[in-house]
């Protein structure tokens, strides 16, 4: 999965058209780690209709501010530049799955 370094990426990226989804963490958040094998899997499984990428809070102040990240993970969902939708804290994979697959819908 890939690992946004920095604002000018992100934009670049939304040029593409493609929908996004932003995976906010930090290397010492647990429910970060538990929700990483999850998202990585359903990376692969989507890679054709949506492009995941993770975002260090630590290491991508512009992004956090942007978003206005209080609390990870926090995944959120981007079509055409605007936030669709967006989940808070420790998931389990049928549900992080199941947004996906909403979101795709409504694509």
């Amino acid at each position: 999965m890939k690992e946004l370094k920095n604002f000018k990426e992100f934009k670049s990226i939304l040029k593409s058209g493609k929908p996004v989804i932003l995976d906010f963490y930090a290397k010492w958040c647990q429910p970060c780690t538990i929700n990483l094998s999850s998202i990585e899997k359903l990376g692969k499984t989507y890679k054709n209709e949506v492009e995941i990428l993770k975002v260090n809070i630590e290491q991508n102040q512009k992004l956090v501010q942007h978003f206005g990240i209080h609390s990870i993970p926090a995944l959120f969902f981007i079509k055409g530049g605007n936030v669709i939708d967006r989940i808070f804290g420790e998931q389990l994979e049928t549900t992080l799955e199941e947004k996906i697959q909403n979101f795709n819908s409504a694509i």
